[in-house]
């Protein structure tokens, strides 16, 4: 299908250019070395240069290779808790609903341990969107 039809259909663009972030992304999630640690990456940018997008491209290559992507969006001036954030993050994804035996989470405490439980399961991807 050309960029042009994808568009009409689908209302996206062509993802280009951006490989190499994309590359450097995934090697850098492949190189947690084991469930029990943690690695922050930063992506950073003005609005609208294309950060979700760049998560977007990122996600499948992430479960395509077996992982977990928890994607969380900070809303300004939300007073919504972040261990709620977390928990709604992980109720919308199906494949985390799927891991955990029990997909109740109501506490920031069982957030934490939710998201310990999936990280352990497995190699998980936590993104957080302002």
């Amino acid at each position: 299908m050309d960029a042009l039809t994808s568009f009409l259909h689908h209302g996206t663009l062509p993802f280009t250019g951006r490989g190499d972030q994309i590359e450097q992304l995934l090697a850098f999630w492949r190189s947690a070395p084991d469930a029990y640690s943690m690695q922050i990456a930063l992506v950073f940018g003005e609005a609208g240069v294309g950060k979700s997008r760049l998560i977007d491209e990122l996600g499948p290559q992430v479960t395509h290779n077996e992982g977990l992507l928890i994607r969380l969006k900070l809303i300004p001036g939300a007073t919504i808790s972040f261990a709620s954030l977390i928990a709604r993050a992980i109720r919308w994804n199906a494949t985390a609903r799927g891991l955990l035996k029990e997909p109740t989470i109501e506490s920031q405490a069982e957030s934490v341990a939710a998201l310990h439980r999936l990280a352990r399961l497995r190699h998980t991807l936590l993104v957080i969107e302002d």
